[in-house]
């Protein structure tokens, strides 16, 4: 990967390319966070019932 030079002979603005990256990957992230959510609630609401069940059926363990 090699920088281009910006017309001031520096490199390549760093900020404007975090900036975009991070767009990029909020947006990314967005998506995948939302079917997580959706896959992650029903096996955590899931999970988190089975827990209780088990404290509450086995309460020495």
């Amino acid at each position: 990967m090699h920088l281009r030079r910006s017309p001031t002979g520096q490199s390549l603005d760093y900020g404007a390319i975090t900036t975009i990256l991070l767009h990029q990957m909020s947006r990314v992230l967005q998506v995948k966070t939302y079917s997580l959510h959706a896959v992650g609630g029903t096996i955590i609401g899931g999970h988190t019932l089975f827990l209780l069940l088990a404290a509450i059926l086995c309460p020495n363990a």
